[in-house]
C-alpha cells in the first residue's frame, strides 16, 4: 500500500518528532535480540516470578509492573479504534488519530507486534516495522459505521491471547453497554484507555442550542441556563468510566482534542508505561 507523502510528513511532525522528545536521552534498545538491555516494562499476572517486579515502578503508579528485557518475548499490542461519526465532532477523530500515531510508535520502538481493529469492522492484523506503521496510522480516520458492543466482540473473537489492548474512543455509547464491553475487555486483556474529549465538551457553553447526535440524527433541544448542569453530568460520566476502569486494573487517561499536543503527548507515553 502507497502511503502518500503528506500523510507520511504528517506523521514525522505530530507523532514521530513530538514522541522523540520524550526519549531522547534514554538508552533504550530498539529492537528484541540476544542482549539482556532492559526493554521496558509489562503488567504482572498471577503466577508471575515476584523478584522481577519493579518496586520502584510501583511506588510510583500503585501497581504492580515487570522489567522485561531485550531477550524476551514481545508483548502483542491491539489499537481499538473508534471511527463512528461521533467523532467527527470538534476536531475529536483527528486527536485519536495522533494518539493512536503515537501509542504504534512506542511499540515500534520496542519491536513489538500490533494491529488495528477499527469500530466499523476493519482489522489489520499483528505486524511490525515502518511501512506497517504507518499504513496503521493512515487507515486510523474515517467516520464509519459500528458499535462498541460489535467492537468488542471483534476483540473477543479474533484476539485469543491476552494482549495490550489500547482503547481510544470518545466513549459516547449507552452506559449498559459501555459498562458490559469494558468489562469484557478488561478480563481478557490488560485494558489501557484513552478517552478523547474536547474543551467544548468538557466546558460545556451550548445552553440554548440544538444539537444533532452524530449517529442517530436525532435533534435535541439545550435548555437556556442549563450550562452547569451539562458540565456536572459530562464530569461525573467520565469520572464513571474513569472508576470502573481503574477499580479493575485498567489504565485511563482523558485526552483532550483542542490542547496543544505536546500536553496530551506526556499523558499518553506516561499511561503506557513505556519509556
Amino acid at each position: 500500500m502507497k502511503i502518500p507523502k503528506e500523510i507520511i510528513s504528517e506523521f514525522e511532525i505530530k507523532v514521530k518528532g513530538v514522541v522523540d522528545g520524550f526519549y531522547s536521552g534514554k538508552q533504550r534498545s530498539k529492537t528484541f535480540g540476544s542482549s539482556p538491555e532492559f526493554a521496558g516494562h509489562r503488567p504482572y499476572y498471577e503466577g508471575d516470578d515476584i523478584r522481577r517486579v519493579d518496586w520502584k515502578a510501583f511506588a510510583r503508579r500503585g501497581r504492580l509492573f515487570l522489567k522485561q528485557f531485550s531477550n524476551e518475548s514481545e508483548i502483542p499490542l491491539i489499537v481499538l479504534f473508534d471511527d463512528t461519526k461521533s467523532m467527527g465532532l470538534f476536531n475529536k477523530d483527528e486527536r485519536a488519530q495522533v494518539v493512536a500515531g503515537m501509542v504504534m510508535f512506542a511499540s515500534n520502538r520496542l519491536n513489538y507486534r500490533f494491529s488495528l481493529v477499527k469500530f466499523s469492522g476493519e482489522i489489520i492484523p499483528p505486524g511490525k516495522g515502518v511501512n506497517h506503521l504507518l499504513r496503521c496510522y493512515y487507515e486510523a480516520k474515517g467516520k464509519g459505521k459500528g458499535s462498541f458492543r460489535e467492537a468488542v466482540y471483534n476483540i473477543v473473537s479474533h484476539f485469543r491471547k491476552r494482549s495490550l489492548l489500547v482503547l481510544i474512543s470518545d466513549l459516547e455509547f449507552d452506559w449498559d453497554e459501555l459498562q458490559g464491553g469494558l468489562g469484557i475487555l478488561l478480563k481478557f486483556h490488560d485494558l489501557v484507555v484513552f478517552h478523547i474529549l474536547s474543551g467544548e465538551e468538557w466546558n460545556f457553553q451550548l445552553e440554548g442550542k440544538v444539537l444533532v447526535d452524530a449517529e442517530s440524527g436525532k435533534r435535541v433541544q439545550i435548555s437556556p441556563n442549563s450550562a452547569t448542569f451539562y458540565r456536572g453530568v459530562i464530569r461525573k460520566w467520565a469520572e464513571g468510566i474513569r472508576n470502573f476502569v481503574l477499580q479493575r486494573n485498567g489504565r485511563y487517561s482523558l485526552i483532550f482534542s483542542d490542547t496543544p499536543i505536546e500536553s496530551e503527548a506526556k499523558k499518553v507515553i506516561e499511561t503506557l508505561e513505556v519509556i
